[in-house]
């Protein structure tokens, strides 16, 4: 059937994954107030359902009231933020944080991480008439980020090696061109590359490659940055990545105060782990495996955040003995960098319905028990919380105080609801870890 004499039918489910400018387009289309979401809630909905005139409900002699259930909830405070002071490196720089936010002027990271002895940098445009036009501009912000990054303190030379052009061009292939460059800077070593992007945010295939050809084909770690951004020399641009790169070279870029008392108080491990199942592919996705990811801290500071991985059964969300396993090397790392064990283990699962709370107590937990058996001495055990995060919910809240409410009317980040409409089985609580910028979280 020719493209011309087709028509879709509205509503149809798209089968694949959205592009960047569709996911864009998709969100700000779509976005409305917490008001406005409020509002269709309490009068569109029930004119929707049928509410105001339900002859069924009125037998029974049932109403539905009119407003929205008001409960108590709670704001956490803050933890405090301390980073080393920019002036006076050997001070503490203590942060006061506001919605979950913070200037980071004239401060250093906190413990810089490996020294970025050998270094280099590209800078990736399309083929045309106009491409690496602004080359010059470019190359002379790479300079002053490398210089911002150094006041930060991360120990890294002020000039990146020589003997190749930093200039790539895509023609055909995004890969070749990259690889070609990467393959003639391999005999000196590099440790680090920047990479420039030629601006735009939908250029997915290009950082794709970036990361696969670093991470992978020739082991080179890397960090990515929009033209347009290099451009501005924008000093919050250049201290947010400035802690991507700390990270990535093993350093901690802050820590808490004395705030989260059980992390302070007793040695304690904060593990992480979720089940990524193969959805929105194009094609055939039989057969396809589920993947497992899973972090750990190794500190107090919670800085750095070692991870592991492994493949399962395709669309098997609870995982298998290879928990045990994976478990085990995350308690042997904790032990390296501490050299004792942890008193406590504080874990997040993520990716469970409520009706896979008890598979996951009675099916994971043993494992991670079994864990600690094989770790510990028999005379000694830790102390675990299960946390499952669920994040697929439709409980929705909205602020009754202009107080307690941010810039985009949505509550402030921190508030804890724990009672009224919370389960009665278990220690249920909703929180809203960072703020809504826009619509209702």
């Amino acid at each position: 059937m020719p493209a011309e004499f087709v028509e879709v039918l509205d509503g149809q489910g798209l089968r694949r994954k959205t592009t960047p400018d569709e996911t864009r387009g998709m969100i700000n289309f779509s976005c409305r107030s917490p008001y406005a979401n409020a509002k269709s809630i309490s009068e569109v909905g029930r004119n929707v359902l049928g509410l105001d005139n339900a002859e069924c409900l009125s037998r029974f002699g049932i109403t539905v009231g009119k407003m929205l259930l008001t409960v108590q909830g709670r704001q956490l405070t803050a933890p405090t933020i301390v980073y080393k002071d920019g002036k006076q490196p050997n001070r503490d720089k203590i942060i006061t944080t506001r919605d979950g936010e913070w200037n980071m002027e004239s401060v250093r990271v906190f413990r810089p991480g490996r020294a970025i002895e050998r270094w280099f940098w590209i800078t990736i445009d399309y083929n045309g008439k106009w491409a690496h036009s602004k080359y010059d501009q470019i190359s002379s912000n790479i300079d002053a980020w490398v210089a911002f990054l150094r006041s930060q303190g991360i120990a890294i030379p002020g000039k990146p090696l020589t003997g190749y052009d930093p200039r790539v061009t895509i023609q055909r292939s995004v890969t070749d061109p990259i690889r070609a460059v990467f393959k003639q800077m391999s005999p000196q070593r590099p440790q680090f590359v920047f990479v420039v992007l030629p601006g735009k945010k939908t250029d997915t295939p290009i950082y794709n490659e970036v990361k696969r050809l670093g991470d992978v084909e020739f082991g080179y770690l890397s960090q990515n940055i929009l033209q347009s951004n290099l451009l501005k020399n924008n000093l919050q641009v250049y201290a947010n990545l400035g802690l991507k790169v700390n990270l990535k070279m093993g350093g901690i870029n802050h820590r808490l105060r004395e705030d989260v008392t059980i992390v302070k108080q007793h040695p304690t491990m904060v593990v992480g782990y979720d089940v990524t199942h193969p959805t929105n592919l194009s094609g055939n996705t039989s057969g396809l495996p589920s993947l497992v990811g899973l972090v750990a801290s190794i500190d107090e500071h919670l800085g750095q955040w070692p991870s592991a991985s492994w493949a399962q059964q395709g669309k098997v969300e609870m995982l298998s003995e290879a928990l045990e396993e994976a478990f085990k090397d995350r308690l042997k790392l904790w032990q390296q960098h501490n050299k004792r064990l942890p008193e406590c283990i504080i874990i997040f699962r993520d990716g469970v319905s409520e009706g896979q709370f008890k598979t996951v107590l009675e099916k994971e937990l043993p494992f991670i028990r079994n864990a600690c058996k094989k770790i510990y001495p028999a005379n000694q055990s830790p102390k675990i919380s299960l946390i499952v995060s669920v994040k697929r919910h439709q409980t929705r809240f909205y602020p009754t105080d202009p107080n307690n409410m941010v810039n985009s009317r949505n509550i402030r980040n921190g508030t804890v609801v724990d009672r009224g409409v919370t389960l009665a089985g278990t220690w249920d609580f909703f929180l809203t870890a960072h703020k809504g910028l826009q619509g209702k979280l």
